[in-house]
């Protein structure tokens, strides 16, 4: 069965979500100080300056809008377009593979992964020289749902991507790439309790 994809734009979120995000994008929007001074003042925590909440409150309103599009268009979770596009990129992978590459825990991997096997999208297969491991790999009817959405893939990304600068790209992916290494320190053993 062949779906339709409207453009993104027809993708509406609710009252409630429109007016939270208007609010987030307008505070990030507004000239402020150097985040990081806010954090030496007197009172109450600057929480709405935490950079942890501020990325948290963009990635909510990315899933929020990304969950939307795929349970109207294709009926998909998110958590089950992961494990379909982690597939598509890599074109086979142990189970655990996909659980690490999508951030997901194991159980709510495996749900998926059931979910869409039970949709005949994903195919798995004992793993050679590892009888504990399972590979998935993608079925030719998910192969070709990734290909329809292919282009609305792109095209969202595209879209945030145009928002910014061309510095302002190659500053975002460096200043990520700099905040997943400082999480990884609080991570490691004594993290916390060093700081």
């Amino acid at each position: 069965m062949r779906h339709s994809f409207p453009t993104l734009f027809t993708c509406q979120p609710s009252p409630r979500h429109r007016l939270r995000d208007r609010l987030i994008i307008g505070a990030m929007a507004d000239p402020s100080p150097d985040p990081l001074s806010l954090l030496d003042r007197d009172g109450p925590l600057p929480f709405d300056a935490f950079v942890t909440f501020r990325i948290n409150q963009l990635s909510m309103a990315f899933e929020r809008q990304w969950t939307r599009y795929m349970r109207d268009t294709v009926g998909l979770s998110l958590g089950e377009w992961r494990v379909v596009a982690t597939l598509a990129a890599s074109g086979s992978a142990t189970f655990t593979h996909v659980a690490q590459a999508t951030g997901m825990n194991k159980s709510l991997c495996s749900r998926c992964v059931a979910s869409l096997e039970t949709q005949g999208l994903v195919e798995p297969s004992p793993t050679p020289g590892d009888s504990r491991s399972v590979t998935l790999a993608l079925t030719r009817k998910a192969q070709r749902l990734v290909a329809q959405l292919r282009p609305v893939v792109l095209r969202r990304q595209q879209l945030l991507l145009e928002a910014l600068t061309r510095e302002e790209r190659v500053a975002l992916y460096a200043a990520i790439d700099k905040l997943r290494a400082a999480a990884a320190r609080w991570d490691a053993p004594d993290g916390a309790q060093s700081l």
